[in-house]
């Protein structure tokens, strides 16, 4: 997907006065070895960086920084290390300032350069490290389950995509120690997996194992209400046999009276076939479906639908 449309770039924008005149007075000969293939220089706009006193800078010759210095995600006055205080040391990491965003005028009418602050919502791609900063707060992230932290520690990757890749295996592991880094006992924080940025239905993650045991332990106890079904219709019907061959005790001479005719021969009969046959189909059916559930989402070994990962964990 393309995000942005071709443009074409001032080869002097951003220069210095000498890297100006160096451009304008290059020879015709020269002009391919300036273009960025092969390796050459690549003139193109590049905003010069609002350098601070307290920070040290390590530029390269196409929009890419490492700043050494205080907590900073903005101007001068923004973050703490921009209103004195102690312990926030830095190191920034920055390719890309402001992205493809409209910036102002490089130039200003006087001759002077704009310069650009950093922009934790526009820059391109940072990794940002910070001895005590309010992480969740200047990177607009959702709160989620673990919350925001506030006066913490912080690394944080941002970019258009993010790719961790292992040759083995990745582990995130929260409360690997028992203090943080101002020798303060920690709670106990899990690991939130936050989509969208949008924390307004977080839910638990279950635990594969117990959720299968769950899920075994219930197909089993359905499986026994099918029994408990079928036995029921075995007493049914034995009880349905006693009421159709019935009889009382007559008042002459204390004989057994003839059955009931209705259902000896017309509706009792038809009832009880028909009761059977539907009531053991529909348990056939059921049981049937419960042994396909199973195979479906609990075998392991077989099913793509398998409910757990076979590679993921969480605790």
């Amino acid at each position: 997907m393309t995000y942005t449309k071709d443009i074409q770039l001032d080869p002097v924008a951003g220069k210095t006065k000498v890297e100006q005149t160096k451009w304008k007075n290059i020879s015709l000969s020269s002009v391919p070895h300036q273009t960025g293939i092969a390796g050459d220089d690549l003139f193109e706009t590049k905003v010069p960086f609002n350098r601070l006193v307290c920070e040290n800078v390590i530029e390269g010759k196409n929009d890419s920084y490492i700043v050494l210095g205080r907590d900073r995600f903005g101007s001068e006055l923004e973050g703490k290390g921009m209103v004195g205080e102690p312990l926030c040391a830095m190191v920034d990491m920055v390719v890309g300032r402001h992205g493809n965003h409209p910036r102002e005028p490089i130039v200003r009418p006087d001759g002077t350069f704009n310069v650009l602050d950093p922009s934790f919502k526009k820059d391109a791609a940072r990794i940002y490290l910070a001895q005590r900063t309010d992480v969740d707060e200047v990177f607009g992230i959702a709160e989620g389950k673990v919350g925001n932290f506030v006066n913490r520690s912080a690394v944080t990757l941002k970019a258009d995509g993010l790719r961790m890749l292992a040759r083995e295996g990745i582990k995130l592991v929260t409360m690997i120690d028992k203090v943080n880094s101002f020798d303060v006992d920690v709670s106990k924080y899990g690991i939130d997996l936050i989509a969208l940025n949008d924390d307004t239905d977080m839910q638990p993650i279950p635990k594969g194992n117990n959720l299968e045991q769950c899920l075994i332990r219930l197909t089993y106890h359905v499986k026994d209400l099918n029994k408990i079904v079928k036995r029921f219709l075995s007493y049914q019907m034995k009880f349905n046999k006693v009421v159709q061959e019935h009889v009382h005790i007559s008042p002459f001479w204390g004989q057994d009276t003839s059955p009931s005719l209705g259902l000896e021969m017309i509706d009792g009969p038809p009832i009880i076939k028909d009761l059977e046959e539907k009531i053991n189909g529909s348990l056939k059916s059921h049981m049937k479906n419960l042994l396909s559930f199973e195979l479906t989402y609990l075998d392991r070994t077989n099913s793509k639908k398998y409910i757990n990962s076979y590679y993921n964990h969480t605790n």
